[in-house]
């Protein structure tokens, strides 16, 4: 496999789970104020500093109860549907996450592991930057429909990239027994 084809896929495969993740969490994080105003609107103005403190947590970090849950059922769900990223597994990103690193260690020759590797977390890092940036007042910060608008289109791209990618060769030998 040439070495550009491969970094293209490893980039396809990365983009597909990390690109999505790394924007939805960290896209919170700049427009706190419109969310603030958004949150006391839903609870027409009515909501205490301690209420709103408590829902911003959970808002927050309830990602990890759902990243515990996809820790648990990725092993299955990989050895049951492949490693591929299917629609189930996009879904949680914890199982996403592990089907990725799955996917980029597997595909590749043993001598481009390490740089088929890399491109997950310089994919995460680039789009947390990416989603940073537009949650500033001067970009997207005050316009949160359209700041989530982004995240679902980069989860549809997401979609479409995954449903490209065929199953690592370890996978069908191992599996599959196909060689």
């Amino acid at each position: 496999m040439p070495s550009f084809h491969m970094l293209a896929l490893s980039m396809q495969v990365a983009y597909s789970s990390m690109g999505p993740l790394g924007f939805a969490t960290t896209f919170l994080n700049t427009p706190v104020e419109e969310f603030r105003i958004y949150l006391n609107a839903s609870y027409n103005n009515e909501l205490t500093v301690e209420g709103y403190n408590t829902l911003w947590n959970v808002i927050q970090n309830i990602w990890l109860v759902g990243f515990l849950i996809g820790m648990v059922l990725s092993p299955l769900l990989n050895d049951r549907f492949g490693r591929r990223g299917r629609f189930i597994s996009s879904i949680v990103s914890a199982i996403t996450f592990q089907s990725i690193v799955l996917y980029l260690q597997e595909f590749p020759p043993s001598a481009k592991r390490g740089t088929s590797s890399y491109t997950s977390d310089i994919t995460y890092s680039f789009f947390c930057f990416v989603s940073m940036t537009l949650g500033t007042k001067q970009l997207l910060g005050d316009h949160l429909s359209l700041l989530l608008g982004v995240q679902i289109l980069l989860c549809a791209v997401s979609v479409l990239v995954t449903l490209r990618l065929h199953e690592t060769p370890k996978y069908l030998l191992i599996r599959k027994n196909d060689e």
